[in-house]
């Protein structure tokens, strides 16, 4: 209806988001304005026989209970405490001592890793150095055993 212009509504994006994400939309629906206002224009669309529907009535005092009882009010602010609770929670657990401990012991774990990486590389030079001290000493040997056969 709000696409073909026979009613007019502000706020089309998030009333379209109502309809694809209803969730989401409620969420981000600031004093629930966008759902108060789109549940007064079915009101008035009802009344005014631009929609109908076939269950004598019950849409219109659905629509209008939504409206009077605060219902979407109370789940926003059930929604609201619940969000607030587990922002709590998860603080509590992120500064748990065992999450701390387990930061701590990660971070062990990364500094040995390191560690061990640096003292292979270094093992490898050494090894290195060795062979090429070795290689060297034979050559030595050699040239020594070479002179010795010439004295």
């Amino acid at each position: 209806m709000t696409e073909d212009g026979s009613v007019e509504f502000k706020s089309k994006d998030l009333l379209k988001t109502y309809v694809e994400s209803p969730f989401d939309a409620f969420v981000q629906d600031e004093n629930l304005s966008t759902i108060n206002l789109a549940i007064g224009t079915l009101i008035e669309a009802l009344e005014n026989q631009k929609i109908t529907f076939d269950d004598g009535g019950e849409s219109m005092r659905i629509l209008k209970e939504l409206k009077s009882n605060e219902i979407l009010k109370s789940l926003s602010a059930r929604y609201s405490e619940s969000t607030k609770i587990i922002g709590r929670l998860k603080e509590q657990i992120e500064n748990h001592d065992f999450i701390r401990k387990r930061k701590e012991l990660q971070e062990n774990i990364s500094k040995l890793s390191r560690d061990i990486e640096e003292n292979k590389k270094s093992l490898e030079q050494q090894q290195k150095q060795e062979n090429e001290l070795g290689l060297e000493i034979s050559e030595m040997k050699k040239s020594l055993e070479t002179e010795l056969k010439g004295i």
